[in-house]
């Protein structure tokens, strides 16, 4: 009867171990499972950009390239007021200057001011020497670059981005600002409440043989904004069934949380 008793003991024991193996796999394979999820909210973020609708305006060789939503219409922006700009150090200051003034449109409607990024920043300085050197002007370039696939390749890892082109002969970088802020699509990027950070590029250059300033924004609100979930440090090998269930409800709660962050925080 004892040896009985140590048989079904030991057959108990070797039952819940093979269990607890179980559930491990089971809860990793199904709820462990955050990246797939991440890379679908990044993709649909992809696919949207892909489908925007590109406008171009056009007013006294003034050009503005906006990527938008929806279809709505917008204003014509204001004539260009053109200046000699050879003795004006113009790109030194005016990324700072557009930041400046891009924030104090948002203050006006009661918005958080962006940030400056050294990663969007460099992507937007990417971006605006690739117009000049392909000579286009486009938010998907001649070999099929976006932004997204810019942020992409130099990984900035982002729930959402966007971006902003103008093309001509500005006065000043107010003036920049002030010609995006006339349009409805360039103006909804300006004032979206869910961006974060910034990165402007702006350069003077020859384009279709004459020359011009192309200044580039680029919006973005990064993942880090959704903590990722973590297993704690320790061997699940180790626990008993019962510890093993709790860090698996542990992280489940933290995979659902940062899910839930990614659906709040998209479009």
């Amino acid at each position: 009867m004892k040896l009985l008793r140590q048989s079904s003991l030991s057959f108990l024991v070797i039952f819940l171990l093979f269990f607890s193996l179980f559930i491990k796999t089971e809860a990793f394979s199904v709820d462990l499972n955050p990246v797939p999820f991440l890379y679908k909210t990044t993709d649909l973020v992809i696919d949207r950009l892909s489908n925007f609708v590109y406008y171009l305006l056009m007013m006294q060789k003034k050009y503005l390239k906006v990527t938008v939503l929806t279809n709505e219409s917008f204003s014509t922006p204001g004539p260009v007021v053109k200046s000699n700009l050879k003795e004006k150090k113009y790109v030194d200051y005016v990324k700072p200057q557009i930041l400046s003034f891009t924030n104090q449109e948002r203050l006006k409607v009661f918005l958080e001011p962006l940030s400056s990024n050294p990663i969007l920043d460099y992507l937007a300085n990417l971006r605006v020497n690739d117009l000049f050197a392909n000579q286009y002007f486009e938010h998907i370039s001649p070999s099929g670059q976006s932004v997204a696939t810019l942020a992409q390749k130099n990984n900035y890892e982002y729930i959402l981005i966007g971006e902003n082109l103008a093309l001509g002969n500005f006065g000043s970088d107010q003036q920049i600002v002030s010609a995006w802020m006339e349009s409805n699509g360039h103006k909804a990027n300006i004032l979206n409440e869910k961006y974060t950070e910034l990165g402007v590029a702006v350069k003077e250059g020859i384009f279709n043989g004459e020359k011009v300033i192309i200044a580039v924004q680029i919006f973005g609100r990064p993942l880090s904004v959704c903590p990722k979930p973590s297993l704690p440090n320790e061997s699940l090998t180790d626990n008993s069934i019962k510890s093993i269930k709790k860090v698996i409800d542990l992280y489940n709660q933290e995979v659902n949380k940062y899910n839930s962050c990614l659906n709040s925080q998209s479009l």
